[in-house]
């Protein structure tokens, strides 16, 4: 019978094999001894503790850190200011709830951003400084609406902060009534009185790198209380132009009756064009005199008419 060769790559394979196997065994070897000795000597340890307790004295074993956290101790409502009454401390693993409050005096006066249910952790994704939610600042029965207001020539001058009253204005496009000619525009306050519940501060610019300056958007987006029927005009007509807004005292209240204005009263004849180009460089007294004269005219004769 003819032998089979003898295979090198074989015998390999066995010693890499024996070698790996002896790694292995030695490693677990060595943790085995390693457990064996840290179970020795926590041994001895608690054998000598106990050893020099005094009678009676419970001895507490590997016991857990603990630290207080703070805990709705009632339901707190979304929108709600927090009051010190609300809240409890317990202790608690300090391994776990790591972002959670600790002391009462950290979360008083502060406001519930979500619904806080007895016995939930008061922490920074719950609570804020701020009233962050649009709901809750909304009047019963108003709605909230967005629009993006011309930045760059807001006639505020960018002075609108929330809580503000103000016009909304919109300027929209006439159509031309001949060929060649500029398109016209026309410009009326479509609302009164309505007040702003958020409008972006100087933290909300972009940053112009160039000049390291906080630049304002060319249109800002500005949220208003209105009620449902101006909500849905105010939507209909934002395609229809630009809004702009007018400032007006929080005091207030009075609701003007306008016209509007159109660029077709520059561009209706060359006559009214010049006529308002004369009246354009009279002075202040001139106009001032001009009235008075008008008001003693009509009070000869109503004089008359008596």
């Amino acid at each position: 019978m003819k032998k089979k060769p003898f295979n090198p790559l074989l015998l390999g394979a066995v010693v890499l094999g024996l070698i790996a196997f002896y790694i292995v065994y030695s490693q677990f070897q060595s943790m085995e001894a390693q457990r064996r000795t840290d179970m020795a000597a926590q041994e001895a340890r608690l054998r000598k503790e106990f050893e020099s307790s005094k009678p009676g004295q419970v001895l507490v074993v590997d016991k857990e850190k603990k630290r207080a956290v703070v805990y709705a101790k009632v339901q707190i409502k979304s929108g709600d200011k927090i009051e010190a009454p609300m809240l409890e401390t317990k202790d608690t693993p300090e391994t776990l709830l790591l972002a959670a409050y600790t002391r009462p005096d950290e979360v008083v006066g502060q406001y519930a951003v979500t619904n806080i249910e007895i016995g939930e952790p008061l922490m920074p994704n719950n609570v804020s400084k701020l009233v962050q939610r649009m709901s809750v600042k909304l009047t019963p029965g108003m709605r909230a609406v967005s629009l993006s207001i011309e930045g760059a020539r807001n006639v505020t001058g960018g002075f609108v902060t929330d809580g503000d009253l103000v016009d909304i204005l919109l300027t929209y496009k006439l159509t031309a009534k001949q060929e060649g000619k500029e398109q016209l525009s026309r410009t009326v306050i479509v609302l009164q009185n309505v007040k702003v519940l958020y409008a972006p501060g100087p933290d909300d610019y972009r940053t112009d790198q160039t000049r390291s300056l906080k630049v304002r958007p060319a249109g800002e987006m500005v949220t208003f209380e209105v009620t449902p029927d101006q909500a849905e005009m105010l939507v209909q007509m934002s395609d229809m132009g630009v809004y702009r807004l007018i400032l007006r005292n929080r005091d207030d209240k009075v609701q003007w009756r306008t016209k509007g204005f159109s660029s077709t009263e520059f561009f209706d004849d060359d006559a009214s064009a010049q006529r308002r180009a004369n009246r354009s460089l009279q002075t202040a007294a001139e106009i001032g005199n001009e009235l008075k004269q008008s008001s003693e005219q009509a009070g000869g004769g109503n004089s008359n008419a008596k």
